[in-house]
């Protein structure tokens, strides 16, 4: 084909390669203006307001979601991707908890705020056993770490409690800090803990008894140190520690590119 139409059209490569610098030029322009904006829009932690996405032309929207995506070191997403997003995250009903997976990682949202974040399954009924609490303990499916160290207001578990990592607690916790007990669900809402965050953070047990969340979010009243010395709960992921003490509905896989 390209050399029939080189036959025909003499300049059609000289041609071809103008229109693309073209629009490379166009699209560095495009990155350059919309740089403050997409900025005045992330937070630290990389999550995009929805709000005043809603407010701008479709092209425009689609134009900062590709470059949001870009920044998260995402693919080069295909076409139907943003408006995708926009309709099946962004906009999806309150209640929701929609998710729109891009290859090894997700799109969700939370508190009217889309997330980017690699996708992991839940560990709701998962039990492991932590046989040596002084030893650290790799946790299943790439969730890292987790040690028990000096200085922290856990009490250390004793000789006749096995101790054990989950994901799940019946019942309801009571909680350093808090009056009367929740549910896990009621405590997680309390806490802003994202929707995709709660079957995948670790519970510390002795026993049957829960007795801290990992990422510092809670140590129950039976967990925390009467008398003596107490222990932190340190959870390691993604190379960095998370200090203590411590799926969802509305799944959609597209392709990242086409």
């Amino acid at each position: 084909m390209i050399p029939v139409l080189r036959e025909r059209w003499p300049h059609f490569s000289e041609a071809v390669a103008r229109s693309a610098s073209l629009c490379a030029e166009q699209e560095q322009l495009l990155d350059e203006m919309l740089a403050a904006e997409l900025a005045s829009l992330v937070a630290e932690d990389g999550s995009l307001a929805i709000a005043p996405l809603a407010t701008m032309s479709p092209p425009r929207r689609a134009a900062l979601l590709r470059r949001w995506l870009a920044g998260q070191q995402a693919p080069m997403p295909a076409r139907e991707v943003p408006e995708r997003l926009w309709h099946e995250v962004a906009l999806a009903r309150e209640d929701a908890s929609p998710c729109l997976r891009l290859g090894e990682f997700t799109v969700r949202r939370f508190q009217q705020r889309l997330y980017w974040v690699k996708y992991l399954p839940g560990q709701t009924d998962s039990v492991q056993r932590w046989p040596d609490w002084r030893q650290p303990l790799r946790l299943a499916d790439g969730l890292g770490e987790l040690t028990l160290q000096p200085d922290g207001r856990l009490r250390p578990p004793s000789a006749d409690e096995p101790v054990t990592v989950r994901f799940r607690a019946s019942g309801h916790l009571h909680i350093v800090g808090r009056h009367g007990g929740r549910k896990l669900k009621k405590l997680w809402q309390e806490l802003g803990v994202a929707p995709w965050r709660r079957d995948t953070t670790p519970l510390l047990f002795y026993g049957e008894t829960p007795i801290a969340a990992a990422d510092d979010l809670f140590v129950t009243t039976e967990g925390e140190v009467k008398d003596g010395e107490g222990v932190r709960l340190m959870w390691r992921k993604n190379g960095r520690l998370s200090p203590f003490l411590i799926q969802d509905s509305l799944t959609t896989t597209v392709p990242i590119s086409g």
